[in-house]
């Protein structure tokens, strides 16, 4: 069975969880555990942290303003999915409205290859 493909800039931003919430969990994690809680127990806490935090959805990280990203390789991807996401939207296929049944009949002709 295929994936779905998946826009390569949602592969490269990482969620604003992990901004947020590194430091406040680090630091409860390095707190002496009295209890003696199973090791399973503080990534157990840090996912229900994170769940309160945010209810709706995780906010998303801007890798060259928030993570201070300077890298050239990454600009250069970047630029080409940019690019590339602009020459899919310009295709005929992409305003189809049979473009879903098209895809459907693709994979199913795969399958059967």
């Amino acid at each position: 069975m295929l994936n779905p493909p998946t826009p390569l800039q949602i592969l490269l931003k990482p969620p604003k969880s992990s901004q947020n919430l590194l430091q406040p969990l680090k630091s409860s994690q390095t707190r002496p555990n009295p209890l003696k809680l199973s090791s399973c127990a503080t990534p157990l806490q840090a996912i229900n942290e994170v769940r309160k935090r945010f209810k709706r959805s995780l906010p998303e990280l801007d890798p060259e303003t928030d993570m201070s990203v300077t890298d050239s390789d990454y600009r250069k991807a970047q630029r080409k999915s940019e690019t590339l996401e602009g020459l899919l939207k310009k295709h005929p296929l992409a305003a189809s409205s049979t473009l879903e049944e098209r895809l459907t009949l693709l994979r199913h002709k795969q399958v059967l290859s």
